[in-house]
């Protein structure tokens, strides 16, 4: 899998400081309560979409509110440049540094943001997400190795266990955890945040991937059934269901369904994710057609046992190769 899939799925989280009026509306939203969680450069989780936080931008009166706006509308290189202009006129600023540094890090530029970062702890100690952006830093370091990975790992718990709020660290101390092997502390580490982010999708979603490879089938299909409450057209969920309805609970006629489902919706054209839904429902199409001419057809008549036992050895697949489609489908997300 490598890094590179840690990388995807990962992301931060910044919490406001400041007070937001919506413009056309009498709603008022105070920022303290705003939890901005950014899972990579095209997902933002957040109580207010981006056209809200565009609206904000423009209607905002605070300098510093207008920084922020541009992480919630997902325009990292405004918000870079925008903090980078106000820290010419305003040095060591505490949000512009913060802003910046995040933005930075959705950018993947993942050195210059732990610099920013390392700033961050220098003029104001005790930031919750620094932590989480020098864990990245760590990670995405050439050579990283698994000592590198026990240090980035320190930095995404220091920053996650710093505040109740903290998700983005979480979901990244998630991934570690799986990353090296240690599935079963992936899913209470994905329980945890999916009680702070309300169930949000990519937590139930790292849950589920956890779960099932640690073999706890129960867990993954009820992760994967809640994502799909939220966001009935996840083809991810769809995809990850089938495959444990199939290799975690041996019903191939219900995964191939969902397979279906997967391949025939137009709404969603992750050509990925749909290349392997087709793959597997055609394999388990065949494998369900060796099993009726299994039942059919007299093993002395024209077909040997181990003739047979070879046709269905043609297109079964152990979980643990299921597995690592799972990871590999995930990178894109």
């Amino acid at each position: 899998m490598g890094v590179r899939y840690l990388i995807a799925g990962l992301g931060l989280s910044l919490s406001m400081s400041a007070c937001v009026s919506t413009s056309g509306s009498t709603q008022k939203v105070s920022a303290s309560d705003i939890h901005v969680h950014q899972t990579n450069g095209k997902d933002v989780l957040t109580e207010l979409d981006r056209n809200h936080w565009i609206n904000v931008r423009k209607t905002s009166n605070s300098d510093e509110m207008k920084l922020y706006s541009s992480l919630g509308a997902r325009e990292w290189d405004v918000a870079a440049s925008d903090a980078r202009a106000y820290l010419a006129t305003h040095p060591k600023n505490l949000v512009a540094m913060q802003v910046l540094s995040v933005a930075l890090t959705m950018k993947k530029n993942y050195s210059l943001a732990s610099y920013y970062a390392k700033l961050l702890d220098k003029y104001y100690p005790g930031q919750v997400d620094t932590n989480n952006i020098h864990g990245l830093a760590i990670l995405n370091q050439p050579g990283a190795s698994f000592k590198d990975f026990r240090r980035a790992m320190t930095k995404f718990e220091a920053s996650f266990e710093a505040s109740d709020r903290e998700v983005a660290s979480g979901l990244n101390l998630g991934h570690l955890h799986m990353e090296m092997g240690n599935s079963n502390n992936a899913v209470e580490v994905f329980k945890v945040v999916a009680d702070r982010c309300n169930n949000c999708s990519a937590a139930l979603l790292g849950q589920g991937i956890a779960a099932s490879r640690s073999k706890d089938y129960v867990t993954a299909k009820s992760s994967f059934q809640a994502l799909l409450e939220k966001e009935p057209k996840h083809l991810q969920a769809k995809y990850y269901l089938a495959v444990i309805e199939n290799f975690g609970f041996q019903k191939k006629e219900r995964a191939v369904q969902i397979l279906a489902e997967v391949l025939d919706d137009k709404s969603d054209q992750r050509l990925d994710v749909k290349r392997k839904a087709n793959f597997l429902m055609r394999r388990l199409e065949a494998q369900i057609y060796a099993q009726k001419q299994k039942r059919a057809i007299p093993l002395d008549d024209q077909i040997s046992k181990d003739e047979e036992i070879a046709l269905e050895d043609q297109f079964e697949a152990p979980l643990d190769d299921q597995e690592s489609e799972i990871e590999t489908v995930s990178e894109s997300h």
